[in-house]
């Protein structure tokens, strides 16, 4: 309350005013930032489903969440990751697009955000001409310590590894290895490894010596320990996903999200192979060839990404860049 002294009683509303205005505009502006906030997320949420209702006959539902009560599925409704679907009593068919595979839904199934393979565009590392003996790891791309192995194409003379810090220290070697093996695995390397990562110390280099020319020199990166524990609980989702062509997809796209392009090659190449895409829908096995194509190019597996290319499993209307030789 403002005094009745006449002296003090116009500064004293003036005072009020000023802090009502104020008030005023905090508030419009807390609500302009919320509106803005939410306005985003229904966006993402409206253009970002992780999958699509293609085809549904009788009654198909989907949760929201646990404790929501089920509502009707049509065809076109588009679906996100935590929500449940089933197709159950007086229901008669539910086809899913994933990925743009079809994915027919038996009983239920809980969405889960898998990703989509492995984008087009140039891949890094060196020309194809540039590349030698060693098939893995692979130059500038990404390595985790319990996975190193050192691969090359076998031949009768001796070689010697050697495991670096990139312009830096020795931290292991030079080893000895028979070159007929053409694969070499330790598991005291990879403890060290996981020592180096502790470290920091991500950029490593592998000298290839077989005395048949100069040394070859491997520049590649360790996964960091924070990116390590993202992909981990990445595919620890995955392990609930009941397809196993969406989980290999998913699992093969983590991956290569981190540049860890020959795991994830293994993982397209695993989801081709499988018998589901020939059996549920003949789009599949175009749509996983393709996913394969641009796995195997982004790991340099340049004879599997001809052998794919020739196939006529290829959509024509969407040949990736990798088989026209022209990615940017």
């Amino acid at each position: 309350m403002c005094a009745m002294d006449p002296e003090d009683i116009w500064s004293c509303i003036y005072g009020r005013l000023v802090l009502l205005r104020y008030v005023y505009n905090m508030t419009a502006h807390l609500f302009v930032v919320l509106t803005v906030i939410m306005v985003a997320a229904d966006v993402a949420y409206a253009e970002s489903p992780d999958a699509t209702v293609v085809k549904v006959s009788g009654r198909a539902l989907v949760r929201q969440r646990p404790d929501m009560p089920p509502q009707r599925l049509h065809e076109g409704d588009r679906l996100f990751a935590g929500q449940e679907i089933s197709c159950a009593q007086g229901c008669n068919e539910l086809v899913i697009s994933v990925c743009n595979l079809r994915v027919p839904v038996y009983r239920s199934k809980r969405i889960l955000s898998i990703g989509c393979g492995v984008p087009e565009g140039t891949r890094s590392g060196p020309n194809r001409a540039a590349i030698g003996a060693v098939a893995y790891p692979m130059a500038a791309q990404v390595v985790q310590p319990e996975r190193f192995y050192v691969q090359w194409k076998p031949h009768a003379t001796s070689i010697r590894l050697t495991l670096r810090k990139y312009l830096g220290k020795v931290y292991w070697g030079p080893q000895s290895v028979d070159g007929n093996r053409g694969v070499y695995e330790s598991n005291s390397l990879k403890a060290l490894l996981k020592r180096v990562q502790k470290e920091d110390s991500i950029h490593l280099e592998l000298i290839f010596e077989d005395g048949r020319g100069a040394p070859e020199d491997i520049r590649f990166d360790l996964i960091s320990i924070d990116d390590q524990v993202r992909l981990n609980k990445q595919l620890e989702a995955l392990e609930s996903e009941s397809n196993r062509v969406l989980k290999a997809i998913g699992r093969g796209t983590a991956f290569s999200n981190y540049e860890m392009y020959v795991e994830g090659a293994k993982e397209f190449e695993k989801a081709l192979a499988m018998p589901e895409p020939r059996t549920l829908a003949s789009t599949n096995l175009a749509v996983l060839t393709r996913l394969a194509i641009l796995a195997d190019y982004k790991a340099y597996r340049d004879q599997r990404v001809k052998e794919l290319c020739k196939s006529s499993k290829v959509a024509t209307a969407s040949v990736p860049c990798a088989c026209l030789n022209s990615c940017q």
